[in-house]
């Protein structure tokens, strides 16, 4: 039944949109999205339609919208060929030429890394874990319709949103989940490399020492932005994580070693599971030790004097494990056994004793402030050659110091204080396998030589690897200049050379953001290319270099949405890396998987075999099998396009109008997504646009997702091809680079309108209330509506949206005249966007019903310098949980509880308990909670149309 009543409505209302949209032709002023809302609106509060009518549409459009994100994911992973076996294999065959390449050829191309993969924990956790794991069996099983009609089943009693509680132990469950996916993927891939190198090399398919693609995690170990994670917390998810891969190489051997017990073989790993046996167990001691919070000496004392106690069942050091593997390997005579013991075997050597590598990252100013101090100087944020060579001296004459537990519990300096943890993790947990260390917001050399003082100081640095992070607009610019001060310095290209070595991370998420998406990949692609050719002039070919692309799943956060194959082509160009290739650099990209969303990438085996594929498929593919791209032959035209999108995007962000539209409702569209909260002012009425300029880049992405126009990916190609549009087609009609920029818009442009905002400034607009008196019908409601317009007649968020939305149609209408000539259709087709729309549609009028219940709550004497007037102006910024709260102080439903008190005095007269606000709690306040609550659960049906948050 109601199924089928939310089918006819379902009908009733695309019916009526489509009506709406033809007949914008003979009224250009008519907004489809804003007037399918008011007929929402007006059903809903004359009665013919309730809140949980809507509810129920909402549910059934977004089931919709999930399974068809479902669809859209196995067709992105290319399933089923990119899973195949068979093309694997053949994938190694090509590599191996056939057999012809000598095996020691052969044998280098996988000795090394190519790919790396980095689970993250942004804040895209918007959907639950059953959720999140419904989506990815129905990604999976795509090409079976009988198991995804029982999926899709078991879809219709999910509520679309996540009710668990978000916090750091959460994601680093789910990113523990997902390295075991990973880790399964490279097993079996590693394994089918294996046995066709059997056959093509009989006599040395032993000797191979094998590297598929590495893993890596910051969660928990990401202090960037944050005070909640500390260094015992930290410690506690290593020592957790070493633990867990103890168990698993054991129960591996285990299983190994019973199978094959009359194989020679098998008796090294015997003496292996003896080792790890032992090691278990001092791990689930240590692990005992720190289960707790550990900040005072006395608490601290005992855990920390188990952990150091020197004890050799410890397993710190990977080298007794590896001998038992190699003599198993060398004994073994079944080869299928021998295989299995090989795949582990590169697991060990590889993984370490850890789940994945871990990074940590903190921010530059935080090594700043350690540094101050030492060089005696106070302002270290503008670049100095003096004192870089000062610090290069001193990292040259640096004495290693010996660090405790006590030094870590003592030392106040965050960036002190994280290498004295790195220095306690590589003694006392793992000593083998490097760590990397990030540095946000690095934008001079000075702060990268001082990770280098601290990690000599603490003598780690021949397994850190620092990774300077470059992401805004000026680092991005000068980060290959930086660089090459390094390369300046005896003691970085001492350490670089020692390392063997050079590592970067590029930001995509808060370029995008400064300065367009579309302008922040060319600033980062240039980033790639001047570095090589840096390199090579500085004839260090012989040193790796590691380019961690911190690019997420959302067009927003540098996904392209076509392809994954198009999406590592996008952060990475084959420009790029042909000019690694011809130089001789050795050359690993690492990709992030960010939060919840990138997670879905490896939440089944299917998926992550395909997803591995297709990183193995774009680090080994030859970009001398792309023709040269005019983009680049022609520099001028070329740079001139990213300083006119970088600069037309860049004043975009220091629009006023701008920064109102996105604060206008801000974050409180959204749930929560992550426990990196985005924060935001504590005023009642923040000052107007503040808040969007200390908005972190997935809610501003979010933000802009919800209102309906993704302004920072689609915006400022038309304005910046303005001046000389026709030789900017002439290019993009030969340029795959370009076309691909295009493409991706084009995507955007058929998921978005600025109608949905132009229809959501409506809400905020004192006209438009003000016309609904007007228009009469809805008597009942006429105070309300007057009352609003009493409200909103001081609040000019919406004649400021109008400006902005003007400023973007303006950029809009070039953008189309670019897509007519260039021959694509940015626009949707005839369904394809209509049920974004009226999600939009219902999403409004609930809102509008949410206004109107406000108008209805009784006025109460100022309290706590908090009116009523306060409250409702709260509301019309939907900043509805401190406006609820604050309701329900002035309207309690019960009086306190006169509990034990004893009186003398005798009363006949017994106060009412319930006070007579128990009716206004139930239909206002209860009633625009529950209307908030649908409201961001149409934000997630929006989010599926668009496959990602944010």
């Amino acid at each position: 039944m109601t199924e089928h009543r939310s089918d006819r409505w379902h009908e009733d209302y695309r019916q009526q949109l489509a009506e709406l949209r033809a007949g914008v032709e003979d009224d250009p002023q008519r907004n489809p999205i804003a007037a399918l809302a008011f007929r929402i609106s007006r059903d809903l509060e004359s009665g013919q339609r309730s809140l949980t009518d809507l509810d129920e549409l909402v549910k059934r459009l977004s089931d919709d919208a999930f399974r068809e994100r479902a669809n859209r994911l196995a067709r992105y992973l290319d399933l089923p060929q990119a899973g195949d076996e068979k093309r694997l294999r053949a994938f190694v065959q090509k590599q191996a030429q056939g057999g012809s390449l000598p095996f020691e050829e052969f044998s280098a191309q996988w000795q090394r890394a190519r790919v790396g993969v980095v689970f993250t924990a942004h804040p895209t956790f918007a959907i639950s874990e059953t959720l999140s794991g419904l989506l990815a069996k129905l990604a999976e099983s795509f090409d079976d319709p009988e198991r995804q009609r029982w999926l899709q089943g078991e879809l219709t009693a999910l509520p679309h949103r996540n009710q668990q509680t978000i916090d750091i132990a959460y994601e680093h469950r789910l990113a523990q989940a997902t390295i075991v996916e990973w880790r399964t993927a490279n097993a079996d891939y590693t394994r089918i490399l294996l046995e066709e190198s059997a056959s093509l090399y009989p006599d040395n398919w032993r000797e191979l020492r094998t590297q598929i693609s590495t893993c890596a995690s910051w969660v928990g170990y990401d202090l960037d932005g944050r005070t909640d994670i500390h260094w015992w917390h930290s410690l506690r998810h290593r020592i957790a994580e070493k633990h867990t891969q103890l168990i698993h190489y054991r129960d591996a051997i285990q299983r190994l070693a019973r199978t094959n017990d009359r194989d020679p073989g098998a008796a090294p790993l015997v003496a292996a599971i003896d080792l790890l046996d032992a090691a278990i167990t001092v791990a689930e001691g240590d692990l005992r030790a720190f289960d707790g919070e550990v900040e005072h000496a006395a608490a601290l004392a005992p855990a920390a004097n188990r952990l150091t106690d020197g004890n050799q069942r410890r397993l710190t050091n990977r080298k007794a494990l590896l001998e038992r593997f190699d003599a198993a390997i060398s004994t073994a005579e079944a080869d299928g056994f021998c295989r299995e013991i090989m795949v582990l075997r590169d697991e060990v050597a590889n993984v370490g004793f850890g789940t994945a590598h871990i990074h940590l990252r903190i921010n530059a100013a935080q090594l700043h402030n350690a540094i101050r101090k030492v060089l005696d100087v106070n302002d270290l944020e503008v670049p100095s050659r003096l004192l870089t060579a000062r610090l290069n001296d001193l990292i040259r004459v640096a004495e290693p110091e010996t660090v405790n537990f006590g030094s870590l519990l003592l030392e106040r300096a965050t960036a002190k204080r994280q290498f004295i943890l790195l220095s306690q993790i590589l003694k006392h947990v793992d000593s083998d396998t490097p760590i990397r260390f990030l540095i946000a917001e690095c934008e001079q050399p000075l702060t990268v030589l001082t990770a280098l003082y601290f990690a000599k100081l603490f003598a780690i640095e021949d397994r850190v690897d620092i990774s300077p992070l470059f992401e805004t607009a000026d680092a991005l610019e000068r980060g290959t200049r930086l660089v090459d001060q390094l390369l300046e310095t005896e003691a970085y290209r001492d350490y670089v050379h020692a390392r063997g070595r050079l590592s970067i991370q590029t930001g995509f998420s808060d370029a995008g953001r400064y300065i367009g998406q579309v302008a922040a990949t060319l600033a980062i692609e240039r980033l790639h290319m001047k570095l090589a050719r840096l390199l090579e002039a500085r004839g260090l070919t012989d040193v790796e270099v590691v380019i961690f692309n911190t690019h997420g799943e959302s067009v927003g956060r540098g996904g392209h949405p076509a392809s994954l194959q198009d999406r590592l082509s996008y952060v990475l160009s084959p420009t790029a890396r042909r000019l690694y290739q011809d130089a001789g650099i050795p050359l690993v990209h690492e990709t992030s998987f960010q939060g919840g969303d990138g997670y879905l990438l490896f939440a089944r085996p299917r998926l992550a075999r395909a997803t591995l594929f297709g990183l193995l498929q774009a680090a080994y593919e030859d970009p001398d099998d792309h023709p040269e791209d005019p983009f680049y032959a022609d520099t001028d035209q070329s740079l001139d396009f990213f300083l006119r999108l970088k600069a037309w995007h860049e004043a975009l962000l220091q629009d006023t109008d701008y920064r109102i539209l996105l604060a206008s409702f801000g974050t409180h569209l959204l749930f929560n997504t992550g426990s990196r909260r985005s924060r935001r002012q504590h005023e009642i009425i923040p000052p107007e646009g503040q808040d969007a300029l200390h908005l972190r880049a997935i809610p501003h992405n979010a933000i802009l997702q919800q209102l309906g126009y993704v302004a920072h990916a689609v915006g400022g190609i038309g304005s910046a091809t303005q001046m000389e549009r026709e030789r900017f087609i002439d290019t993009c009609q030969r340029s795959p680079r370009l076309l691909s920029f295009m493409d991706l818009i084009a995507h955007i442009k058929r998921h978005g309108s600025l109608s949905a905002v132009t229809a959501y400034a409506s809400l905020l607009d004192p006209g438009y209330w003000s016309a609904r008196v007007h228009a009469g019908g809805e008597a009942d409601h006429n105070e309300n509506f007057r009352h609003l317009v009493r409200l909103l007649d001081d609040d000019h968020r919406s004649t400021a949206m109008r400006r902005a939305i003007h400023r973007l149609r303006e950029d809009e209408f070039d953008l189309h005249t670019l897509f007519d000539a260039i021959g694509l259709d940015p626009r949707p087709a005839a369904d394809e966007r209509m049920d974004t729309d009226l999600l939009h549609a219902i999403r409004i009028a609930v809102i509008m019903h949410i206004f109107l219940l406000a108008m209805r709550i009784p006025h109460f004497s100022t309290r706590d310098d908090i009116s009523h007037d306060d409250i409702l102006k709260l509301i019309l910024r939907l900043d509805m949980p401190p406006a609820l709260e604050l309701l329900r102080v002035a309207f309690p439903v019960a009086s306190p509880d006169e509990g034990d008190i004893s009186l003398t005095e005798p009363a006949s007269y017994r106060a009412d308990p319930y006070s007579g606000y128990q009716e206004l709690n139930e239909t206002f306040i209860d009633g625009m909670e529950r209307a908030y609550d649908l409201a961001r659960r149409i934000g997630l049906a929006i989010s599926h149309h668009f496959g990602a948050h944010g």
